[in-house]
């Protein structure tokens, strides 16, 4: 339960390909053809028409189902990947890396809240020091992830460069210095072979560890086996509970009973982790400090660094409390870092992947991704078939716990911008036109910041209700300052003192002191529904993708604005989006082509009636066969109407005169949620009737006829005289 960007990950196998891309190998014997992400990205889609998000639980289970062609992507083991070259020859293979960590995960506490219960050992810092030393970091990354990954020794993965301090202590494998340091701490082996606790004199208790079961996590798995089994060699006694998601995190944050548990992270950009995870403030159950880290001179160093106003001047803090957590607290071990192995669908195109400056490799798939993606064969109207390895608990934007459910949030809510495909740290808008930060004087040697929002115009949600500052009002006073509720109740909110709505279009937003995860907060906020989120009866409780729609037919209660509509949502089975036909980004190819197979180009006055035949179809050049079209043609409306495959008829009853006539066509077709239409015309000439050519053309000759006889008999009589 762990809000915005920093949330627990099923890591390498769940989220592998969410972290970004390395090296790529292509298996076809013949010529590479281009890989998925050989693709100059578009900023509006999307290209595809659907999304399912197929639930498969086993990872042997999601190898057979990308090796059947049931997904288009699938996190690999490396010892299975040429079992994958032989079994999908398209296949392409993207390693990946970012900032996320695997960790052993202490409870320090002294006691076991609420229970009461003896915290004995896990709260004795040499204790602790002691299993340090016990992990085998190599073993990890070579057995547990056969070499595809990097052994870590603080909480912070390298990828955090200088923001970690090269002060801070870290506790390599040495399992003598571990002997000693219980040994000295009064951890005697007793005549067993087992540590006795100092207080009683009697065996120490047996410990537990949990972990995700293995199906889930395998190499975190096996992490848990070698931590028990080096604990043995040392003389301690711990089990392995394996636990599903939901138990371990109420165990970890709600109850707080537990010894230790296996764990993993995806952390953001900039380790604000830190001053989420071991505040003082943030151990009450349901927060963010899981380890009970309680230090005075700790909680000071975070405040000042989180709220320093810039970059530079927020290091030194970092430094400085990542030295405190690992010289006297260690509440986690940081073990590895893994890399993960994506194995991609030759046939995928549009992948969009995302750099970092100075870096050869890109940072993941950027959040223009999933709106770019199609098939080589064929450039829009593709199901994408994406997988979820794990279950579902819920998708309530202010209170999912994992990845993968906030995988498929992201995928209905967007954020005032995102990183440019090109460059992580730059921002591309788009919910907002511009974010502007200003600080300013609260008063006399107060600092304030003021956020100003301008949203984007012609924003709907999915129900066609319009995106306006009234809802981002009510996201941070509901959401976040009433209902407190945990991804949307962070240092943003709960320094909101005061906000205004000039206009539906701008949201101001004054804050307290100032901070560099101001700008990061407000470029990256993700507005709800204000008119859909005030009707919920139980804010932290209810799952508005389970409850229906107020008004709307077919739509659940997660509203969003992005590219993608919820559809269906079968627990344990899979879900559905599909394509938002009123995306404010929406494709400009991606609508109707009317063209006309049967329309003169002149005719005479009196040749009416003039049938009319159109052919319709959509942007997968597929026939259209329940489109309203409505022509008017001088003046006087008609119906087309449907005839099959794609053609529609009608018939011009009447026409002028003569001239050039217009006949001007809106075909509009209705989907699920919106519709898509088009405009089209085309001119024809009309000639006067023919009966009238007729007539006109028999009093010209009768005319000439009567002119050539006067003009004879005038020359007969010129004659006479």
């Amino acid at each position: 339960m762990k809000r915005k960007i920093l949330c627990a990950v099923l890591l390498l196998i769940i989220a592998a390909p969410l972290f970004y891309s390395r090296s790529v190998t292509q298996t076809m014997a013949q010529a590479k053809p281009t890989p998925p992400w050989d693709w100059k990205w578009e900023p509006y889609g999307p290209r595809s028409d659907t999304i399912i998000y197929k639930i498969i639980l086993a990872y042997e289970s999601r190898l057979v189902a990308f090796e059947a062609d049931e997904i288009d992507w699938v996190g690999v083991r490396s010892e299975h990947v040429d079992r994958i070259k032989k079994n999908r020859p398209d296949a392409f293979f993207l390693e990946s890396m970012g900032r996320v960590i695997d960790a052993l995960q202490f409870n320090i506490r002294p006691k076991k809240e609420p229970s009461g219960a003896d915290n004995y050992p896990m709260n004795v810092f040499e204790f602790r020091k002691a299993l340090a030393h016990m992990i085998d970091r190599d073993y990890i990354v070579f057995e547990a992830y056969k070499g595809y990954g990097v052994a870590t020794f603080t909480p912070m993965p390298g990828l955090y460069g200088d923001w970690i301090s090269p002060k801070a202590k870290t506790y390599e494998y040495n399992m003598d210095k571990a002997k000693k340091l219980l040994d000295d701490a009064g951890f005697k082996l007793g005549k067993d072979g087992l540590r006795v606790d100092p207080r009683t004199g009697n065996t120490l208790r047996e410990l537990e560890v949990l972990v995700l079961p293995e199906t889930t996590n395998p190499a975190r798995f096996m992490m848990t086996k070698h931590i028990v089994s080096q604990a043995e060699k040392l003389g301690i006694k711990i089990r392995i509970r394996t636990v599903d998601g939901p138990t371990l995190d109420k165990l970890v944050t709600e109850t707080h009973e537990h010894d230790m548990y296996m764990w993993g992270w995806s952390l953001g950009m900039y380790p604000t982790f830190l001053y989420s995870f071991f505040r003082s403030e943030e151990d009450t159950l349901g927060g963010w400090n899981e380890c009970g880290v309680r230090d005075a001179e700790l909680d000071d160093v975070l405040n000042k660094f989180n709220f320093a106003p810039t970059v530079d001047e927020a290091k030194p803090h970092c430094h400085r409390a990542l030295e405190i957590l690992q010289e006297r607290i260690l509440p986690w071990v940081g073990t590895s870092v893994p890399i993960g192995i994506t194995a991609v669908s030759g046939k995928i195109k549009g992948m969009v992947l995302q750099k970092v400056p100075g870096a050869d490799t890109p940072l993941g798939r950027n959040a223009l991704d999933y709106i770019n993606v199609h098939v080589i064969t064929a450039p829009f109207g593709y199901t994408i078939r994406d997988v979820v390895p794990a279950v579902v608990g819920t998708l309530n934007p202010m209170t999912y716990l994992w990845t993968h459910e906030g995988a498929i949030i992201t995928d209905i809510y967007e954020t005032n911008t995102i990183s440019t495909p090109e460059d992580v740290y730059k921002r591309l808008p788009r919910l907002t036109e511009k974010v502007a930060i200003e600080t300013f004087d609260i008063k006399p040697n107060v600092k304030g910041t003021k956020v100003t929002m301008t949203l984007r115009k012609g924003l709907t949600w999915h129900d066609g209700e319009p995106v306006t500052a009234k809802d981002y009002n009510f996201t941070i006073w509901y959401p976040g300052k009433d209902w407190k509720t945990r991804r949307y109740y962070g240092d943003f909110e709960k320094k909101t003192y005061k906000t205004e709505i000039p206009n539906p279009q701008t949201f101001i937003a004054y804050l307290e002191g100032t901070s560099f995860t101001y700008q990061r907060d407000a470029e990256g906020y993700r507005p709800l529904p204000a008119h859909i989120y005030s009707k919920l009866s139980d804010p932290k409780k209810d799952d508005p993708a389970k409850l229906t729609h107020p008004t709307v037919k077919g739509l659940t209660m997660l509203v969003g604005q992005s590219a993608w509509v919820l559809k269906e949502l079968v627990p344990g089975s899979h879900l559905v989006s599909t394509w938002n036909p009123m995306y404010y980004m929406r494709h400009p190819e991606k609508g109707l082509t009317v063209s006309f197979t049967k329309l003169p180009t002149s005719a005479f006055a009196d040749d009416a009636p003039i049938e009319v035949e159109l052919k319709i179809t959509d942007y997968g050049n597929r026939p259209v066969t329940n489109a309203t079209v409505s022509v008017t043609v001088d003046g006087k409306a008609y119906a087309a109407k449907h005839v099959k495959d794609g053609l529609y008829r009608f018939a011009i009853a009447e026409l002028p005169m003569s001239g050039t006539l217009s006949v001007n066509v809106k075909a509009q077709q209705d989907l699920p949620f919106g519709f898509v239409s088009k405009v089209a015309s085309m001119t024809m000439t009309v000639y006067l009737a023919k009966s009238l050519i007729a007539a006109i053309v028999i009093i010209l000759a009768a005319l000439v006829g009567a002119a050539l006889w006067f003009r004879k008999k005038r020359g007969a009589a010129a004659k006479v005289s």
